[in-house]
């Protein structure tokens, strides 16, 4: 903006100037397969902590309200299940 300008007068230069991106060396996605089977992966959060993440179907997703009750849930089974090998 030039100076002494007021903001809210639009001028030529104004005009929603955005660079236009090259995508003719763009490769697909490597790991778009494994996302699309349900594979878990890690992601690195903004605390700097890697967390593992897996795809719910839509019709678990909507039975749980939490991260935490889904986890509930799992431990519980995964405690059944190892009661019944032992």
């Amino acid at each position: 903006m030039k100076p002494n300008q007021n903001p809210n007068d639009e001028t030529e230069d104004d005009n929603f100037d955005v660079p236009e991106f090259d995508f003719d060396n763009a490769v697909p996605n490597k790991f778009a397969a494994q996302y699309a089977e349900g594979v878990a992966y890690e992601i690195l959060g903004l605390d700097g902590v890697k967390r593992k993440f897996v795809q719910l179907d839509d019709d678990v997703a909507d039975t749980f309200f939490s991260s935490k009750s889904v986890n509930d849930v799992l431990r519980l089974a995964m405690k059944q299940t190892s009661q019944k090998a032992a």
